[in-house]
């Protein structure tokens, strides 16, 4: 009957919110505090390590279709998942029924997410025009728009400030409240991934094969590493170290102190996609479908796994598991000790997210417009 009432109580909010054209979700879900995924990867070092680790193998909880396909990398918090679409419109989803709760709309398509600061939320648009934004869960409201040319990537929320790279060659570092710049950082070459923090240091890499470490003050250039292709995806950082592959096929690890060489890993194909770190070592895929683990100490590879498929897109490491999906629609659970696939699903789209744990569950996007979620196939959905 409690069950009943709540997807009553949904369904209403929808029919609410869908005519109003704004998301307004007030906070009143303080239990899901510890399980919120607020930005690339989780954190401001992008390491992509679960809070849980969901076992496999994995039944579907529910499939909501989200009307264009889904970019990049979906945030969670406060019981919702907030998804970004190439339609430029960003859809908030209850995280155990799959029922849209409201939604915002832009006319060009929207960067890889939403990060997520308190009741405000952050994102970009490949757009001429206002391409920045800052808007206000709780008021349904925007805070501030603005113009810094057309961005790819999800921003960064570290510090109280907003860091953000543009496809104008230029790192931005943003007030919260106003957007109003603090200092920018400029390249002459397109930046598509988002900037990594670790203590005083603010780490990206663009077209230009370069990775720069700057003051997450001032934006003064402290050191810089060339690795001579185009850098695609976003850097990583675990224990002072940052770890990041290029369109070459070569994953580096460097000093996030002083930018200089730890080791460097030949892999088969382009790393497009975002690596994962934990402890023990490195996890990446290129787009030839091989997947890698990596030692953190030496760079010398511990496995490969060769999955016949394309791999474009940032994996998730949940305890032992490593979930992953392909553009050849299959969705992937490998055991992060041997490389062996333990289980996996034929979806019905193209996989155009990284996946997403929130409070148990597994969440995954497609081109074909759809949002699933996952669970232990043993497990009781609430």
């Amino acid at each position: 009957m409690y069950r009943k009432f709540i997807i009553f109580l949904l369904l209403s909010l929808v029919i609410i919110f869908s005519c109003s054209g704004n998301i307004k979700i007030f906070d009143v879900s303080s239990k899901f505090k510890k399980s919120e995924w607020t930005q690339l990867g989780g954190n401001a070092q992008h390491n992509q390590n679960a809070i849980k680790e969901v076992t496999p193998p994995l039944k579907q909880l529910w499939k909501t279709g989200v009307e264009r396909t889904p970019t990049g990398y979906m945030t969670a918090a406060m019981g919702n998942i907030f998804v970004t679409t190439m339609a430029g419109k960003i859809i908030v989803l209850n995280y155990s029924t799959g029922i849209k709760i409201s939604s915002i709309k832009l006319d060009h398509s929207i960067g890889y997410g939403m990060a997520l600061d308190g009741n405000n939320g952050y994102f970009g648009s490949i757009s001429n025009d206002n391409s920045i934004f800052g808007y206000q869960l709780d008021k349904g409201r925007y805070a501030w728009k603005k113009n810094i040319g057309p961005v790819e990537s999800m921003p960064l929320v570290s510090g109280g400030l907003l860091y953000v790279t543009s496809v104008n060659g230029n790192l931005y570092c943003l007030d919260l409240e106003t957007g109003a710049e603090k200092w920018r950082f400029r390249s002459n070459r397109p930046f598509r991934g988002t900037p990594v923090r670790w203590e005083g240091l603010i780490i990206a890499a663009n077209d230009s094969g370069n990775v720069y470490g700057l003051s997450a003050s001032t934006g003064e250039l402290k050191w810089k590493y060339e690795t001579g292709k185009a850098i695609m995806s976003t850097p990583v950082v675990h224990n002072g170290n940052v770890y990041v592959g290029n369109l070459l096929g070569q994953f580096f690890s460097i000093n996030a102190e002083s930018g200089k060489l730890n080791w460097s890993f030949s892999g088969k194909g382009s790393f497009y996609a975002t690596a994962s770190v934990d402890d023990d070592a490195v996890y990446s895929a290129t787009a030839s479908g091989m997947l890698y683990k990596i030692s953190i100490t030496d760079g010398v590879g511990i496995w490969e796994k060769d999955l016949l498929d394309p791999l474009s897109i940032g994996m998730l490491v949940s305890g032992q598991y490593i979930y992953i999906g392909s553009l050849n629609r299959k969705f992937y659970s490998i055991n992060k000790d041997t490389g062996e696939v333990i289980w996996s699903v034929l979806l019905d789209g193209r996989i155009r997210t990284s996946p997403l744990e929130y409070n148990g569950n597994i969440f995954i996007g497609t081109e074909d417009k759809f949002v699933y979620a996952f669970s232990e196939a043993g497990a009781i959905s609430e």
